[in-house]
């Protein structure tokens, strides 16, 4: 039951930063209470720059990392040396992204305060390793997907805002970045999808809402994670619409202007057209006139 309460508390603690990720509203509040604020919108380009460099780095080190876990079964003669040497570069991302955020930044106690997570998670790197744990060890297991979040956190807070705001070649990149990620969290934590590629195959399709049915998850966190992934998927089908109505709306609002800049063209030239045959009419009628002023008359007895 305590195993089962811990699975269930987590998984609403992923689903309600997933709700807040998607709803895009301020999350000022909240991320300063649980020390997720991030970079401040009224900081320096510098320390904006950095956060959003980092972020992409972490995120790409997470996916990338999550390959080689102790969980899945990608098995080759260098797999620890990799795995070890990917770990190296996470944690160093981590603990540089950290202390350049807080050399850049105007207000470092705010920061700090602020950022209180991030500051925990770094010490807790030093004890638990994210990409190595037993299955078996379940609480272990629930806190490494927790911290995974902590950290993806502000890569995902950057990513959104490029989502929701960014043009259709961003969205798709997102998109995909989101699918991927999804399937290798859940191939870790749920033993009825056994590889990563299962985990990226049983995502493509919820996202897809094709759902064949050949990979489903069969734990309760397992699950949770699906429904917020349909979730996602959703919010990533109504960003699409969106941005295909929002392009279609501005062509056809282009269209009219360019019809309207071309009907009034056309009336200006037509005008121009009738006020230079009037201007013809008048010089043909002066030229008559002078015609007959010099043609002489003819005088009959």
């Amino acid at each position: 039951m305590v195993f089962c309460g811990l699975w269930v508390s987590t998984g609403c603690a992923i689903v309600r930063g997933l709700i807040f990720i998607l709803q895009g509203i301020s999350m000022t509040q909240w991320n300063v209470k649980w020390g997720l604020a991030g970079v401040q919108v009224s900081e320096s380009s510098l320390a904006q720059a950095l956060e959003k460099f980092f972020s992409f780095l972490i995120l790409i080190c997470i996916i990338v990392g999550l390959f080689f876990v102790d969980d899945t079964t990608v098995n080759f003669s260098a797999k620890q040396q990799v795995a070890n040497i990917i770990k190296g570069i996470f944690q160093a991302l981590i603990f540089v992204e950290y202390v350049s955020l807080l050399v850049c930044v105007r207000d470092r106690w705010y920061f700090v305060r602020s950022n209180w997570m991030m500051l925990l998670v770094i010490v807790l790197l030093f004890f638990i390793d994210i990409y190595h744990a037993s299955i078996l060890l379940v609480p272990v297991k629930i806190i490494r997907i927790f911290m995974i979040f902590i950290v993806m956190m502000p890569s995902m807070r950057v990513v959104t805002r490029y989502y929701f705001f960014n043009n259709m070649a961003a969205i798709f990149f997102v998109s995909c970045i989101i699918t991927v990620l999804f399937g290798l969290i859940v191939s870790l934590i749920d033993p009825a999808i056994h590889t990563p590629l299962d985990g990226i195959w049983w995502a493509a399709q919820t996202v897809t809402t094709v759902g064949y049915g050949d990979v489903v998850p069969e734990t309760i966190l397992g699950r949770l994670i699906g429904i917020c992934l349909m979730v996602i998927a959703i919010a990533m089908f109504v960003s699409i619409t969106s941005r295909l109505s929002a392009f279609l709306t501005h062509e056809v609002k282009k269209q009219r202007v360019v019809g309207k800049t071309m009907y009034k063209s056309e009336k200006e030239h037509e005008k121009q057209v009738v006020a230079h045959m009037e201007f013809l009419k008048e010089e043909i009628k002066m030229l008559h006139e002078k015609v007959d002023a010099l043609t002489p008359k003819d005088k009959s007895p």
